[in-house]
């Protein structure tokens, strides 16, 4: 039985007998997509109909050892967790990994050190989808003004960056709610 899972770049590859597969071309003769093995000097390959999940054929052999049982599982959790992490950017990844060790059914074969590559893996993952740090003040107001057309910095659906003017350098975090509250207070006690 074959079994779709997603890879270390998001992609979709097929699990079989121990073995990882990708998708290569579409075979018109069999009505079904080729699969092949990663390994460049492998010549296995199957051949899946689309939405699918019986093989129509296979071809070659492997010359390589099989994946074990926990390296298959680790890399399963760890990719689905990336996909998750950088959807809901918002969950702390020790509580993602624990819901996911929860819902596993072979937990048991993953060891402290797994559990901390995945952390890792997610913390990796989410750093991809942030601005590198800026280093200059112009260079802030730029990263500014790209994350301001994104949904990163919203609050309580409301936009909490009103102003960024590139021109003298300025920037206003706050909510329209936040600066009419402000502006009606007849008294504004300040700190600091």
């Amino acid at each position: 039985r074959v079994e779709f899972v997603f890879s270390e770049r998001g992609t979709k590859i097929a699990l079989f007998d121990g073995y990882k597969f990708y998708k290569s071309d579409f075979v018109k003769a069999l009505e079904a997509f080729k699969w092949r093995c990663p390994v460049k000097t492998c010549s296995a390959k199957l051949y899946i109909p689309e939405n699918s999940v019986t093989i129509v054929r296979t071809d070659g052999t492997h010359d390589h050892e099989r994946l074990s049982e926990t390296r298959i599982l680790r890399e399963k959790v760890s990719n689905s967790l990336k996909m998750k992490a950088v959807g809901d950017m918002s969950i702390r990844p020790s509580k993602m990994i624990r819901a996911e060790i929860v819902d596993c059914d072979a937990v048991e074969n993953l060891t402290r050190q797994d559990v901390r590559g995945v952390s890792l893996n997610i913390y990796r993952a989410r750093r991809k989808s942030y601005p590198r740090l800026p280093r200059s003040m112009s260079e802030s107001i730029q990263a500014l003004l790209q994350l301001q057309s994104s949904d990163m910095l919203l609050v309580g659906n409301r936009t909490f960056l009103l102003i960024v003017d590139p021109d003298s350098c300025i920037a206003c975090f706050s909510t329209t709610d936040n600066l009419r509250l402000l502006c009606s207070s007849p008294a504004i006690f300040i700190d600091g």
